[in-house]
This record gives C-alpha cells, sequence and structure tokens, in this order.
C-alpha cells in the first residue's frame, strides 16, 4: 500500500537522521546527502567565484577530475570547507550505513505482520487479507521507513524472506477460505529462495497472491517471464500493487498478466469529487474486466468513496473504512 509523496520523502529523511544521530555536525550535512542519493556525492556551486549564485550541481567524490575536486574543496552548499574536512565527510557515509544496518537488524527481529481485509465490493464479504509488515522498533516503527531503510542497505531480500516466514507462520491460525496478499519488491523476483521448494510459502501458494510493488523497475530484473511462470507454476496468483504509481504501470501489467490489480490510493482519494478520476478509474476497469483482471480499490475511507469505486465496477475493496489492519485477521466492518 502505498503512501503520500510527502510522507515518503518524510521517511527518507528520518531513515537518514538515524543513520547519523552519532556523526558530527558539518560532517553530518554531507553524510545525509551522500547517503539520500546513494552515491558518494556532494552538492556544489558550479562556479567557485560566485557560491552565492544558487546554481549547484551534483559532485561525484569518486570520479571526480582534480579540477573539479578542487571545486569541492573551495566551497560545499555555499560554504568554504578545507579539502581535509571533506575527505572526513566520506568515512561517517560508511558509519552511518553501518549504524542504519544495526538499527534494520533491530527491527527485523521485533517485526510482526498486520493483516488488512480485503471484501467483494457486490457483497461485503471477506475475499482476502494484505499482509503487512510492521516493527516494533521506535527508529523504523513507519513501514515507509522501513522498507526505504532496507533497500538503501541491499537488504530487500533479508526482509522478504523475513516477512514470507511470518506469513506462514500465521496462515496456521487462518481457519476462513481467504487468500493473502503478500507484497514483493520487484528485486525479490530475483531471490532464488522465492521458488525453492522449501520456501516458507511454498506449501501454501494456492492460498497465496503476490503483489509486485512499484518500488523498483522491472527493467533491472533478468528474465521476469520466466520467473513469473515458475511462480505460477508453483501455485501462485500474481498482482500489480499500487498501480499508478512509481513503477506500477501499464507496461508492468504487460509484462506480468497479473490475476489482480491494486489501484494506488492516490487514485481513489476523494474520487467522488474528481470527475478526472472517474474517467479514469472507470476506463481502467472497463479494460481490466475484457482481460480478466480483478481490480482492487484500496485506500477507501470514507462512504462516498465506496459508493463511487462500486458504482464505477472494481471488484474488490479495501481500506480504513471496512477494516484497519491488525494482527489476529480483523474482521470486516459492517
Amino acid at each position: 500500500m502505498s503512501r503520500p509523496e510527502t510522507e515518503k520523502t518524510k521517511n527518507r529523511t528520518d531513515v537518514v537522521s538515524v543513520a547519523n544521530a552519532e556523526t558530527p555536525p558539518r560532517a553530518r550535512s554531507l553524510g545525509k546527502l551522500v547517503v539520500e542519493k546513494r552515491l558518494c556525492a556532494i552538492e556544489a556551486p558550479v562556479s567557485s567565484r560566485a557560491p552565492d549564485s544558487g546554481v549547484r550541481n551534483i559532485v561525484d567524490l569518486d570520479t571526480a577530475d582534480d579540477d573539479t575536486s578542487c571545486l569541492v574543496t573551495e566551497y560545499v552548499a555555499g560554504e568554504r570547507v578545507p579539502r581535509a574536512e571533506v575527505e572526513r565527510a566520506r568515512r561517517p557515509v560508511g558509519n552511518a550505513l553501518s549504524a542504519l544496518g544495526v538499527v534494520l537488524d533491530r527491527a527485523l527481529s521485533s517485526l510482526w505482520m498486520a493483516y488488512q481485509p480485503i471484501v467483494h465490493a457486490a457483497t461485503g464479504s471477506l475475499f482476502g487479507y494484505e499482509a503487512l509488515p510492521r516493527s516494533d522498533d521506535p527508529a523504523l516503527s513507519d513501514p515507509g521507513a522501513f522498507l526505504e531503510a532496507a533497500g538503501q542497505l541491499g537488504r530487500v531480500h533479508d526482509v522478504g524472506r523475513v516477512v514470507r516466514r511470518k506469513v506462514s507462520e500465521a496462515m496456521n491460525h487462518l481457519s476462513r477460505p481467504a487468500l493473502l496478499f503478500v507484497n514483493l519488491h520487484a528485486v525479490e523476483l530475483s531471490d532464488e529462495t522465492l521458488t525453492s521448494p522449501s520456501a516458507p510459502l511454498t506449501a501454501i501458494a494456492a492460498r497465496v497472491v503476490l503483489a509486485i510493488t512499484g518500488r523498483a523497475s522491472l527493467e533491472s530484473i533478468d528474465d521476469v517471464p520466466s520467473r513469473v511462470a515458475r511462480l505460477r507454476e508453483m501455485g501462485f496468483r500474481i498482482a500489480i500493487d499500487d498501480l499508478g504509481a512509481g513503477y506500477s504501470g501499464l507496461t508492468s501489467v504487460a509484462r506480468l498478466e497479473p490475476e489482480f490489480v491494486k489501484l494506488d490510493m492516490s487514485l481513489v482519494r476523494d474520487i467522488h469529487k474528481s470527475p478526472v478520476k472517474r474517467k479514469v478509474v472507470r476506463s481502467m476497469t472497463a479494460l481490466f474486466k475484457d482481460m480478466g483482471i480483478a481490480v482492487v480499490a484500496e485506500g477507501i475511507e470514507v462512504v462516498e468513496e465506496r459508493d463511487t469505486i462500486v458504482e464505477l465496477g472494481c471488484d474488490l475493496l479495501q481500506g480504513f473504512l471496512l477494516a484497519r489492519a491488525g494482527r489476529a485477521f480483523p474482521k470486516v466492518c459492517k
């Protein structure tokens, strides 16, 4: 389930702040930029003679030529900074990532799964649940910050494996005949443990929908069609999560040929007030019905949104209006 862009930005800043909590102030300001941009880079004025011009460009300290290095030595974000201090700023970046790794390990150790109901639009009866990772660690209690940290550290696989194990354990307590939607970062398609016969979800694949999120492009994954075909052979069904946000677009639909698409909540929010959103969702719903793909509208918070979404022909509904996520497979609100 996606979050508003302002919250995503806030989460990213929070993650960096955690990592840099014990870094000296000046080094922290440099290191923060490095972590956020995921490369050893800082901002510097284009001209060292005009530090207040407001013009900036990104300088990669590892590949910059001598002239550029001199420029970085002269000014960082408009301030004159000795070269030795610029060099020292590199080291806290590694320290910050190391600290972030410790925080992520701690968050993983306290990870638990919340489950939010998904219901039939026509009847309001239970169809399934979306599994949502949560952590009791205060530094990464927000799901967005938690997943952002995993991405920055290159540890998406680690998080995904813990999530799938937790989901498998929880299914032993789900007696109702419901499907379980488990979010899958696109990078996880390359995780060989996903299709292992001994993988946690393998035994219950027929009850699991793997929802590919839009956090990363499928273009970076080798042989996506055969990987998805293998998952289907095992009994999994495929969904595209947050359609209309990030990398989740119609190209993903063409490549994955999913059984489900989940409309991003940005399309659902205040849809009863927006003729444009209604036209977009009506067209998308008609297209997917023609393709045999079920449409899930997520993020429904008020009655007017629900009624409009049902009128437009969406098959399945999810959101606070119907039920909040909870640990023990919560019931649907009537």
